[in-house]
């Protein structure tokens, strides 16, 4: 869904007088290791803390996604 509303925004984005879209990235560094060491639940609730602080400033027809370890965008 993330990769579908992107290119919408950046299809609407060409239009004259049309707002520019922007993505934000936010790193949870050593997710991986929380996981490990604290456990799966313990980083999911870290996950979930940091997306409802993200929703917080959110506009009507933002979008908030989590994008896993991914090595490159669908084609």
């Amino acid at each position: 869904m993330f990769f579908d509303r992107l290119e919408a925004a950046l299809i609407q984005a060409r239009r004259p007088g049309s707002p520019r879209p922007a993505v934000v990235v936010i790193d949870i560094d050593r997710l991986k290791a929380i996981n490990d060491t604290m456990g799966m639940s313990f980083g999911d609730s870290a996950l979930l803390t940091v997306a409802r602080r993200a929703s917080r400033d959110l506009r009507p027809g933002d979008s908030l996604a989590r994008l896993g370890a991914i090595s490159s965008a669908p084609s």
